[in-house]
């Protein structure tokens, strides 16, 4: 099912209406906090950053259910394609807009550490992410 959300979100923001009706963010907290497969978890957080692609629309919702900070956990996960996922959403969460800044800011940590890994796309999403989290306000 989140895969073919996912390329949905990331085809367009057109089909953000049509997968919020879905109502995935529940499901998708509880896959993070209790999934012990890192792929998992990556698509889940691959996911986040596909419905935060184009616009700021599930802001308020990643903020609200507290999926938001269990993608802050997984910048820091074991897997490492969930570190580099967890880098995009983030990136994402904090482009459009700074309504998520404040929460964001505990991130920061987790961010710098993914710039020194050795994977170059863990590095280059989580120096985006830093980027973006100076884009649209001075609090960070």
């Amino acid at each position: 099912m989140f895969g073919s959300l996912s390329m949905l979100a990331r085809l367009s923001r057109d089909y953000y209406p049509a997968i919020a009706l879905a109502q995935p963010l529940p499901l998708l907290i509880l896959l993070l906090r209790q999934h012990s497969d890192g792929a998992i978890r990556a698509r889940v957080c691959n996911f986040v950053g596909n419905i935060c692609r184009y616009s700021d629309y599930f802001y308020k919702a990643l903020d609200e259910t507290g999926l938001l900070d269990e993608i802050i956990k997984c910048a820091g996960d074991e897997d490492s394609n969930t570190r580099k996922f967890a880098c995009f959403a983030l990136g994402n969460a904090a482009f459009h807009s700074a309504l998520l800044y404040p929460r964001l800011k505990l991130a920061i940590p987790l961010l710098i550490e993914c710039v020194q890994e050795t994977t170059e796309k863990t590095r280059s999403n989580a120096a985006g992410a830093l980027g973006n989290l100076v884009r649209n306000s001075p609090m960070v």
